[in-house]
């Protein structure tokens, strides 16, 4: 399988960005794989170098577009601090500036308190390993379709 000879490097680039179009239509890797490769008349390998060049390619517009876009948000708060600078607006200019800071990370990140629900449940007399074990056995009821009281203590109907 496999034409003669190396493709050139224009002929590399269109294979790339063909697969590219493939990995946007949604398919799934290895129709991918076999498409490429019968299109091209190359080997499954071979369509699986052209298939990470594509990937490559999608993985740096996304950091591109991700990096301009937060420019143009940064450019916002600027703007925005300017004009109620101007109109003489102090708290627009100090949320703009705040929310800007945030946006480059100046400030040091913030304490999350993570509530022990454990020591309240047996504070209050439950059984929190019981409780726990009721809360999966109804979730999972959910998610299966069986709704309804999944492990409580309510009567259930046949």
């Amino acid at each position: 399988m496999g034409k003669p000879g190396k493709a050139t490097q224009a002929e590399k680039q269109r294979r790339i960005t063909e697969t590219y179009a493939l990995v946007l239509s949604g398919l799934r890797r290895a129709q991918i794989l076999q498409i490429v490769s019968e299109r091209f008349d190359i080997s499954e390998r071979m369509a699986e170098h052209y298939l990470a060049a594509a990937q490559a390619e999608i993985r740096e517009m996304a950091m591109h577009h991700r990096d301009a876009m937060f420019a143009e948000h940064i450019s916002h708060r600027r703007d925005m601090r300017f004009r109620a600078r101007r109109d003489g607006n102090l708290r627009i200019e100090l949320d703009a500036a705040r929310d800007e800071a945030e946006l480059l990370k100046l400030y040091p990140a913030k304490e999350v308190d993570i509530h022990d629900w454990r020591k309240e449940a047996e504070r209050e007399g439950v059984n929190a390993d019981e409780l726990f074990e009721q809360l999966v056995a109804a979730a999972m009821g959910k998610l299966s379709g069986a709704g309804g009281d999944a492990g409580g203590d309510a009567p259930r109907e046949a």
